[in-house]
């Protein structure tokens, strides 16, 4: 059976060599424009021992087989997913701060390039694409037929090499059902707004005089995906009254340099936008065949995982989307997320996929043990120190109540985000004051600073494909695709 890989959690480099360097004096320099960087760069570094480190990190396993639900479908923990690999992705695990700093592989802009590549005129990626470049469309794989779906092939998969792996940009989409079939809802999104075109408004679609169709698709597609991400994704995380002042007032602590590209903030990247660790489920209910999927099977049934021997997705393994977003149906279970808190999962909690040099010690391949040690690494301030910066509510040292009287004091600020959704996010329903500070921010930045966004080209858009003009959410998605439950 397929471990989960750890190059899902963007940590592909040893952690060994790196920890003898942490106790280093920070080096507070803002990385450039367009690359990583911090918001905070004159906080000092929270620097717990290693062992506390790994001690916390242990605390964090949740051994209890029935998960807290919150009120948010469970596709948006895959979302998040898919959204992180448009933003960032690093050969390096993005190692900074004076230890070695990131190569950056994704542009910090929600522009869809893990999804579009290069385009249908690129030698590199128009092997993805069918049709004339000027009106391409994305291939679209097929499953491999089983007897409890029918005996014909169906249009669900991706588009495979020969050893399996799917020919998208970014391999992170495939490796995991969820984010894969995630993948696959946005190539037929395109595909779908590409036959749509001759219906739809000039007007509401702003289009472009000379703009092919594909283009114009392209940017249809991106421009929905972004209204999706701030008005659908960080709506649900973000405490309400935050969402209102960023929406209203603009970031206060994510600042880019007039002129420049967004920057990745590390203080998001290695903390606050690991949320959804928390929110990963042990089980899911899948399809109709699959009504209680582990975790595991859910890593086997991509390229990387082999798929037990099948040389694309069985078709008994197809998403029913009901299942993940609320699509108004009645009589079909919907999963939802785990409640934002201090806990993972157990089939979460060890990865597999361990650099060499950290493969003798087990502790290394817990992965909260990995993420607080990387906080360390990469000197993030404490939660403390952010939130009196911001001027946010302190939690006290009875409110982290982690067990450990160092970490309650001076918590590292994944923890410490974690810690705060549970006890000032609506008992983990969202996040906290300084949690939806961070995500907030920095999604506002990077639409308000990238040149290609809708806030940007044209602020009064609203998206149109929904079933009500200026509405759109993950659930319009879905109905517009019309491919919601492909096995019946």
């Amino acid at each position: 059976m397929a471990k989960k890989n750890l190059t899902l959690h963007g940590n592909t480099t040893p952690l060994t060599k790196a920890l003898a360097t942490a106790n280093k004096p920070a080096t507070r320099e803002v990385l450039p424009a367009g690359k990583f960087g911090r918001m905070f760069p004159d906080l000092p570094a929270n620097n717990l021992p290693d062992q506390v480190l790994i001690d916390l990190g242990n605390s964090m396993r949740d051994n209890d087989p029935v998960a807290s639900d919150s009120p948010i479908p469970a596709g948006y923990t895959y979302l998040g997913q898919f959204i992180d690999h448009d933003l960032s992705f690093t050969k390096e695990g993005g190692i900074v701060g004076g230890v070695t700093s990131p190569t950056q592989l994704r542009s910090p802009e929600l522009e869809l390039d893990s999804l579009y590549g290069k385009g249908p005129n690129n030698a590199e990626s128009k092997g993805m694409y069918e049709g004339p470049p000027t009106a391409a469309r994305f291939k679209i794989g097929l499953s491999t037929p089983t007897g409890d779906v029918g005996p014909n092939p169906l249009p669900n998969d991706h588009l495979r090499n020969p050893d399996k792996s799917s020919f998208i940009p970014d391999p992170r989409n495939d490796e995991n059902l969820l984010v894969a079939q995630t993948h696959l809802l946005f190539m037929k999104f395109h595909n779908k707004v590409l036959d749509a075109l001759p219906t739809l408004s000039a007007e509401h679609d702003v289009a472009r005089p000379g703009e092919s169709p594909f283009k114009r698709a392209q940017r249809i597609v991106t421009w929905h995906y972004q209204w999706i991400v701030w008005n659908d994704f960080v709506r649900r995380l973000i405490r309400p009254g935050v969402f209102a002042s960023i929406e209203n007032n603009g970031p206060m602590f994510y600042k880019v340099l007039s002129g420049q590209r967004p920057f990745m903030p590390v203080e998001f990247s290695v903390a606050a936008y690991r949320l959804g660790h928390s929110m990963v489920r042990d089980s899911y209910s899948h399809n109709r065949v699959f009504f209680d999927t582990s975790l595991d099977l859910l890593f086997t049934f991509t390229g990387n995982g082999g798929m037990f021997g099948s040389p694309t997705l069985p078709s008994n393994w197809i998403i029913d989307w009901r299942r993940f977003y609320n699509l108004g149906v009645s009589g079909v279970p919907l999963n939802f997320t785990r409640k934002i808190d201090t806990k993972i999962a157990n089939s979460l909690f060890t990865l597999a996929g361990m650099p060499t040099s950290d493969a003798g010690n087990p502790d290394l391949a817990k992965l909260s043990v990995r993420n607080l040690l990387r906080g360390k690494i990469q000197k993030l301030p404490s939660g403390q120190q952010i939130a009196n910066f911001m001027g946010a509510v302190i939690l006290q040292p009875d409110e982290i109540n982690s067990g450990i009287p160092a970490v309650d004091a001076d918590t590292p600020l994944w923890y410490y985000i974690l810690r705060e959704a549970a006890v000032l996010g609506n008992g983990g329903n969202n996040l906290g004051p300084v949690g939806s500070r961070l995500v907030g921010e920095v999604f506002m930045g990077l639409l308000q600073n990238d040149p290609g966004s809708y806030l940007r080209k044209r602020p009064t858009w609203r998206p149109f494909l929904g079933s009500t003009f200026g509405m759109f959410e993950m659930a319009d998605l879905v109905k517009f695709v019309n491919d919601i439950n492909p096995i019946g």
